[in-house]
């Protein structure tokens, strides 16, 4: 074999596991908050009793953990946490409880989730409540 016949051989096996590296690899797209009850940035008249999240993939739960791997924190207008007990993680739905609120202003959501496939996701909105 010719070294002229030896390069076209490894340019086309350098081509084969380059185009499959591309084509076995999925979208490297991280998860995202998909939907908030309440919602971000909306006027609400009645206060919930808990803020829930929906993501676009499935979340991270870490079994037999002391520390948690899904945050959510929930401040008042006063800049006091207001969201109590662990956060509850169901497939791609993280929610935490509140307290019982009747404070008017914006609330602040703080979150830290981890999908499924270790990608991190941290954010916030607020959402204002009204009597």
């Amino acid at each position: 074999m010719n070294k002229l016949h030896k390069v076209k051989r490894l340019c086309s096996a350098l081509s084969i596991v380059g185009a499959l590296a591309i084509s076995s690899n999925p979208a490297s797209a991280h998860t995202e908050l998909m939907k908030s009850s309440p919602k971000a940035d909306k006027i609400i008249s009645v206060m919930p009793t808990s803020v829930k999240l929906t993501f676009g993939e499935a979340l991270l739960v870490i079994s037999g953990s002391s520390k948690q791997s899904n945050l959510i924190t929930v401040n008042s207008p006063s800049n006091k946490t207001v969201s109590t007990g662990k956060v509850q993680v169901t497939k791609n739905v993280a929610s935490v409880n509140l307290l019982k609120l009747n404070e008017s202003g914006k609330y602040q959501v703080i979150f830290r989730v981890v999908a499924k496939d270790g990608h991190v996701l941290k954010d916030s909105f607020k959402f204002e409540f009204r009597k």
